[in-house]
């Protein structure tokens, strides 16, 4: 088993120098990346040909676009650029009886859809390949898997929510875990620890006549606790370490066997959190406290809003990214807390780079939530409240 310490002792960090200067509207000095409007897929939010709950999107051979929509949805479909349906598996297909999709990855012979319980294999034209189930929980529960081969994998535990009403006796503990499969038995190693503190926050509206406290529960707004996402094909498992200086993000990347195959420190400029921004905070979690309470059980709505403040989690400085997204065309896209008006800050660069170098910056609406990436543009979605929406690509364009 490997520690949480291993971004210490176990890795061998070259530290990125080159710290951004902060201009006066919240973003870093100099000139960054645009993108401009150019493919999208779908309808616009509310429309009759909105995509639904899109789970998640990649880029293939040729530029087609795969997408998976889960919920109500429940298919995968694979478009040209220009919006153009190629090819749809959804419940009247042989994909109905996998249940809901959860993630795609196109490959040279055709592509992988991650199912509820298992992983299939498609054809460029739909037939199925290979199917393999997920491993079994073993009672520790995954909250998501990737495979690497058949009978090897790379898990995730459920992250954990029992901050109940007591959170200083909760536990943080987020796990992470290699499965393998030897002869008939299941191995499940644990690689690494990874902090799930303050991620969630928890009050309590109860006046203590309650057999069972009445809680109300959402994630911390300003958390910095440990990310992780996988990396396109599956074989490592991504993590973002976010509580150290401010500004600094740390990444590291494990394989099955628990091994560190690939790091990097990114400075970003840091984010002061400031009181305005705590006080809005504050007054949207009591209005939706509020919105749920039973005044003849629950305590005064003054002492509430006590409950309310003293369980926010303040830390100087918002959260240096919020989303790490490895894009197939071998860059790092890191959304950052900067914004101004619509518009935020990611920041990318290609994982051979120079780790002295400074990453690109590109400024991109705030509704977009980057997906995948190419050379020459960035997929993402706009989605409304309900779950429909788009999948949209956006031209990048440099500075002149």
């Amino acid at each position: 088993m490997v520690s949480r310490s291993f971004a210490v002792p176990l890795l061998s960090f070259a530290l990125c120098h080159s710290f951004l200067l902060v201009a006066a509207g919240g973003f870093a000095a100099g000139q960054s990346w645009t993108t401009e409007p150019d493919f999208a897929i779908g309808g616009a939010p509310g429309s009759d040909t909105s995509l639904w709950f899109v789970v998640d999107v990649s880029v293939g051979p040729q530029g087609k676009v795969y997408v998976a929509e889960s919920m109500s949805a429940s298919r995968v479909t694979v478009w040209d650029p220009v919006g153009t349906l190629e090819l749809e598996l959804g419940r009247s297909t042989v994909a109905g009886g996998f249940g809901p999709p959860t993630a795609i990855q196109p490959n040279s012979p055709g592509f992988w859809v991650t199912y509820r319980g298992s992983f299939v294999r498609y054809s460029r034209d739909g037939r199925v390949l290979d199917t393999v189930s997920h491993p079994p929980a073993h009672g520790r529960g995954f909250d998501r898997v990737n495979m690497v081969e058949d009978g090897l994998f790379l898990a995730v535990g459920k992250r954990p929510t029992n901050v109940g009403v007591a959170p200083e006796h909760a536990v943080w503990d987020w796990p992470v875990f290699g499965v393998r499969r030897v002869q008939n038995q299941w191995i499940t190693d644990t690689l690494t620890i990874l902090n799930a503190s303050r991620s969630v926050y928890g009050v309590s509206r109860d006046d203590g006549s309650r057999l069972i406290p009445s809680m109300f529960y959402t994630s911390q707004p300003f958390a910095d606790q440990d990310l992780v996402y996988a990396t396109p094909r599956g074989d490592r498992v991504g993590i973002a370490l976010r509580n150290g200086a401010p500004g600094e993000v740390q990444l590291a990347e494990l394989s099955v066997s628990g091994d560190t195959v690939w790091t990097r420190r990114v400075s970003l400029p840091p984010q002061p959190l400031g009181a305005e921004l705590v006080r809005a905070t504050l007054d949207d979690i009591t209005r939706r406290v509020l919105a749920r309470w039973d005044p003849g059980r629950h305590v005064s709505e003054e002492i509430l809003r006590e409950r309310v403040a003293a369980a926010l989690y303040v830390p100087e400085h918002l959260p240096v990214v919020t989303s790490v997204v490895p894009a197939g065309s071998g860059e790092m896209w890191l959304r950052s807390s900067e914004a101004s008006d619509s518009l935020v800050a990611w920041y990318t660069f290609a994982r051979d780079d120079d780790p002295d170098s400074t990453p690109r910056r590109v400024l991109l609406p705030h509704w977009f939530r980057v997906r995948d990436a190419t050379t020459t543009h960035v997929w993402g979605t706009r989605m409304d409240s309900r779950g429909a929406g788009q999948v949209l690509g956006r031209r990048l364009v440099s500075p002149p």
